[in-house]
């Protein structure tokens, strides 16, 4: 298929040139007006780009304007991340005809002291012939394929790495269920431990009690037997005595005799009784002594146009400003992290969670990139040669989107004004919002190469908010070819800043 090629002229508002650009500036009242005419010096009619030219309003840097002392002013308009152009971006200016718009450049300029100031047109004219429209269109609807492939393969990879947080968080659950289950085996082998341990005690008490009991019951029966022995003994006393009283009357001598026998009998009797006494009393005390050893035993235990003109400002305190903050809205969410400041997100909630995770990455790997800028081919691919001064700039950007993220409450505004269906972002320099578009929500989340990313998007647009770089060129091989040709452009084009930080993790 014939390769396209976007033509961008150079150009003054000559006739000899396809497309030239003329313009007028005038104060009205508040504000400054300028008006633009592009004419078409062609004999055939083309297709002219309106995007990056006032043709679609004051969306871009197309112009510089400069004191006739001092440096250029800063433009304050939008910087505005898109896709390539597609049809609908064009207008067909007929062989000979023209075009004209105007613009109020106080929209995006501040005048800030009267005098003298220069205008010029520095915005690229791009065109196409009616011819390489047609090719323009076939190449759209094959890119169009080619993207929705792209996306599809990111969206799968997506699945793929959710799957595998997934299961790697199932792993990690059944690791911890397995460690409470073993946990808690271990704390019912603990308590089966202390149950039986309680039984072998209760038993070891039971015994102890039976025990007592029994020595309680032989004592109480030894008791009993001396009992009888004594109540016998009496008897027996008592019947002598009888026998004596009889055989007084009988033998006197006899009772005499006796009476010392019996005396004899009786105090034989007492020491075997006092003899017997102490032995019992020996053994309980040997019994107890026993139990109390027993007792304590027990107890141990992430085409640039040259047209210019002067114009003069002699009352410049009261032209209006620029003005671009949008409010936020009552839907807003709001997150804070350690590596960056507060970030709130506003307007209609959409994909929230994953701005927050692409800004946190972003947040923490800011660093890293500006680790890897010095003379290597990670550099000289987005920035071009190497040089210390160049190799300062770029690493000054990075420092600079370090500290506003860490130093300002940053918003990012879920479609903001300026958002069309291929738009992905747009911010303001010196701001602290990002607007986020219609292609942003169908990115991934965080960079994988060159691809297009949430992630690679916020850095894209803080390089412009902080960085105050502009955009020169968009696409991975036009950043390489501008770093190789024009290396003090490619450290100003936010989009080199785009793939060299996605490139340096």
């Amino acid at each position: 298929m014939k390769a396209f090629i976007l033509v961008s002229l150079i150009t003054c508002a000559f006739a000899n040139w396809p497309i030239s650009v003329d313009m007028n500036c005038d104060t009205a009242q508040s504000i400054i007006l300028c008006g633009f005419e592009f004419t078409n010096n062609a004999n055939k009619d083309l297709y002219l780009l309106k995007r990056n030219t006032p043709l679609e309003g004051l969306l871009s840097e197309f112009i510089k304007v400069s004191p006739s002392l001092g440096h250029s002013l800063l433009y304050e308009g939008p910087l505005i991340y898109r896709l390539p152009p597609t049809k609908d971006e064009f207008v067909l200016l007929k062989a000979g005809k023209s075009i004209s718009t105007s613009v109020p450049i106080t929209d995006a300029f501040s005048f800030k002291i009267d005098g003298i100031y220069t205008v010029r047109y520095i915005g690229p004219i791009q065109y196409l012939s009616v011819e390489e429209m047609e090719i323009f269109e076939e190449q759209i609807r094959e890119s169009q394929i080619r993207d929705a492939q792209i996306r599809i393969k990111q969206i799968r990879n997506e699945q793929i790495r959710g799957e595998q947080i997934r299961g790697e968080q199932i792993r990690d659950e059944q690791i911890r269920d397995e460690q409470i289950r073993g946990e808690q085996i271990r704390d019912e082998q603990i308590r089966g431990e202390q149950i039986r341990g309680e039984q072998i005690r209760g038993e070891q008490i039971r015994d102890e009690q039976i025990r007592d009991e029994q020595i309680r019951d032989e004592q109480i029966r030894d008791e009993q037997i001396r009992g009888e022995q004594i109540r016998g003994e009496q008897i027996r006393d008592e019947q002598i005595r009888d026998e004596q009283i009889r055989g007084e009357q009988i033998r006197g001598e006899q009772i005499r005799d006796e009476q010392i026998r019996g005396e004899q009998i009786r105090d034989e009797q007492i020491r075997n009784e006092k003899i017997r006494g102490e032995q019992i009393r020996d053994e309980q005390i040997g019994d107890e002594q026993i139990r109390e050893l027993q007792i304590r035993m027990e107890q141990i235990r992430e085409s640039n146009a040259h047209k210019l003109i002067e114009m003069n400002i002699d009352d410049a305190f009261n032209l209006l400003k620029p003005e671009h903050q949008e409010q936020v809205n009552s839907e807003s969410e709001m997150a804070h992290f350690e590596s960056c400041s507060t970030t709130t997100i506003s307007g209609a909630p959409n994909q929230n969670d994953e701005t927050l995770k692409a800004h946190q990455k972003l947040c923490d790997q800011i660093a890293k990139a500006s680790g890897t800028v010095g003379n290597n081919d990670l550099y000289t691919t987005w920035f071009g040669a190497y040089s210390d001064s160049r190799s300062t700039i770029v690493k000054d950007v990075y420092q600079k989107c370090a500290d506003g993220l860490r130093d300002n409450a940053t918003i990012y505004y879920n479609h903001g004004i300026f958002c069309k269906p291929n738009t992905i972002a747009y911010t303001f320099k010196n701001g602290v919002k990002v607007y986020l578009c219609p292609y942003y929500f169908k990115q991934p989340t965080f960079c994988d190469g060159n691809a297009y990313t949430k992630e690679a998007t916020l850095i894209h647009e803080w390089a412009h908010a902080f960085g105050l770089t502009d955009d020169v060129t968009y696409g991975a091989t036009n950043c390489m070819n501008l770093a190789s040709t024009t290396p003090y452009k490619a450290i100003d084009n936010a989009d080199n800043y785009r793939f060299h930080y996605c490139n340096a993790y």
